[in-house]
């Protein structure tokens, strides 16, 4: 599926990867659903460490989505995934 066309199809509960920055820490990929769509934003809760966080995501930023019939991997996630941002700098590193 085309990227954009994947993009416009996203929905709540759909699995996401998107890049998280941790302060002075760094910065990862977190992969976990959609809890709101607004916009061209989109609402993922999920567990870091011992506490919830919550982060807003431009569409525009989201490495991959969530797709069983797609072929693509993150190292260290599990599941296929439809890479949306395939030079991302962590998917290099990962």
């Amino acid at each position: 599926m085309e990227a954009a066309q994947a993009i416009a199809q996203l929905k709540q509960g759909d699995y996401i990867a998107f890049q998280w920055n941790y302060g002075i820490f760094g910065k990862e990929i977190i992969v976990n659903n959609i809890t709101c769509i607004r916009g061209n934003d989109v609402l993922v809760h999920f567990l870091y460490g011992y506490k919830s966080e919550a982060e807003w995501v431009s569409k525009d930023k989201i490495i991959a989505i969530g797709d069983p019939s797609a072929s693509g991997k993150i190292k260290g996630w599990s599941g296929n995934f439809n890479i949306i941002l395939p030079e991302h700098e962590l998917l290099a590193t990962s």
